[in-house]
C-alpha cells in the first residue's frame, strides 16, 4: 500500500518544532485499536530539537507499507484504520486518519 501524508497550509507561514529528526509517523490499527504496523519501528532519528517554517504551500510524505505482520503473513480480512501525524512537540496538532477494508481475492 502507498500512504501519502499531505501537509497543506493556505494561510500564513507556521513554525513547527520537532523534538528529533523524525518529521512524521504512521500506524495501522485493527478494529480493536491494536497497532499492527508503525512506520518508525526499527528506524533511528537524530536527537536534536529543530524548528521548521512551513507554508503557505503543500508538502507530501510518501510511505510504502507492507500490509502484513512481522511473521510475513498478510493481515487478515477486515477493517483497519491508517493514521498519520506530524511528530511535532506537544499534542498531535497535524493528524489525519482513514478507514479501509482488506479483502482477499483469489
Amino acid at each position: 500500500m502507498t500512504a501519502r501524508l499531505t501537509l497543506r497550509n493556505t494561510a500564513e507561514p507556521i513554525q513547527l518544532t520537532f523534538p528529533s529528526g523524525q518529521s512524521y509517523d504512521f500506524v495501522i490499527k485493527n478494529e480493536k485499536g491494536d497497532i499492527l504496523y508503525r512506520w518508525s519501528d526499527g528506524k533511528a532519528f537524530t536527537m536534536a530539537i529543530r524548528e521548521e517554517t512551513f507554508g503557505p504551500g503543500e508538502k507530501d510524505f510518501v510511505i510504502q507499507v507492507r500490509l502484513g505482520g512481522k511473521d510475513g503473513k498478510p493481515f487478515p480480512q477486515g477493517k483497519y484504520i491508517g493514521e498519520g501525524w506530524l511528530t511535532t512537540m506537544g499534542a498531535k496538532a497535524c493528524a489525519a486518519s482513514v478507514g479501509f477494508e482488506m479483502r482477499h481475492v483469489y
